[in-house]
């Protein structure tokens, strides 16, 4: 059952992310792109979940990224220092985000 799970989040994540390449967003589902300008080269991951409002502060990114799946540019990621660049698109909690 587990495995059978992973096998339909993976082919979810998928989907959404080829809805988002493909520049068609609203399909009539709940998926929503939201851009988030940086004034930087470069965002952490830790630093981007506490700017777009996830957690409170910065001692939390290391137990909110172990607990929640993050995809960045459709690839599992678990590391907080790990950064973001312009064009990353990040999927978190059903939600997309594009860095600008």
């Amino acid at each position: 059952m587990v495995l059978k799970k992973r096998k339909i989040l993976a082919k979810t994540v998928e989907y959404k992310l080829k809805i988002w390449y493909n520049n068609s967003i609203s399909v009539g589902s709940n998926i929503f792109m939201k851009k988030v300008e940086i004034s930087t080269d470069f965002i952490t991951l830790g630093q981007f979940i506490k700017y777009i409002g996830l957690i409170s502060n910065g001692g939390e990114a290391k137990k909110f990224i172990k607990n929640e799946k993050i995809y960045i540019n459709n690839e599992i990621e678990n590391r907080r220092g790990r950064k973001l660049y312009s064009k990353d698109i990040i999927l978190i909690k059903n939600d997309l985000y594009m860095i600008e």
